[in-house]
């Protein structure tokens, strides 16, 4: 193992223990009523049985300009991918928030790792380790990445999806492929925010086929 490898071998373990310092608190931070309904949606899994297509929450208010009470208490926010993650430990080791918080700090390490190896392709080493560095210790990560919300789940997916479609375009190997297409569907799944993220793509074209339109056929 090289020195840059033992480094961020380094930042991932580090910021594993930045994360799960108190990892056993009670959801009452900033955004807690959000947190809530989407650890909610999986005790509900437990309670009342696993249905990812029909999440539901603890909360009959209706969301709309004119609502209406939401009897069903349905969750139709994001489809629950985050919640299917943190459903089997649920199932191991009981209905513990904290489990909640594990997962988000498990994808959000997956994303470090994303960052840190299109850096270093595209960039160079030390600026892999910088960015992998600041991703995993900037204080406003570190919180976000272990709430209990969906969104360190989206950013895994959306740099998956970059990932591997990188990797199909220059090897053109069918098992890139399909997991590009695997994360983007999920990335896509979480939130519609995901368009944005082909348009690193479309460079990564353009620096392998010197166009971008008409796009290559494989």
């Amino acid at each position: 193992m090289n020195k840059a490898s033992v480094c961020f071998l380094a930042i991932l373990v580090l910021a594993f223990l930045v994360r799960v310092y108190k990892i056993d608190s009670p959801i009452a931070d900033w955004h807690s009523w959000r947190q809530a309904d989407t650890a909610a949606v999986t005790r509900n899994f437990i309670k009342e049985g696993f249905n990812p297509f029909i999440p539901k929450y603890d909360d009959m208010i209706g969301m709309a300009e004119k609502p209406m009470p939401n009897q069903g208490r349905y969750r139709f926010v994001e489809f629950p991918i985050y919640n299917m993650a943190a459903y089997p430990l649920y199932l191991l080791f009981g209905v513990q928030e904290w489990l909640h918080r594990l997962v988000s700090i498990i994808f959000s390490l997956g994303s470090t790792v994303f960052l840190y190896l299109l850096c270093k392709k595209y960039i160079s080493v030390g600026v892999a380790l910088l960015t992998s560095f600041t991703f995993a210790l900037l204080p406003f990560n570190i919180y976000y990445s272990r709430t209990i919300l969906p969104e360190p789940t989206f950013i895994f997916f959306s740099l998956g999806m970059i990932y591997f479609i990188e990797r199909w375009i220059f090897k053109n190997t069918p098992l890139n492929f399909w997991l590009g297409l695997f994360f983007a569907a999920l990335a896509f799944l979480i939130k519609p925010w995901a368009i944005f993220y082909p348009r690193p793509q479309l460079y990564i074209i353009y620096l392998k086929e010197k166009r971008i339109f008409p796009l290559p056929r494989r």
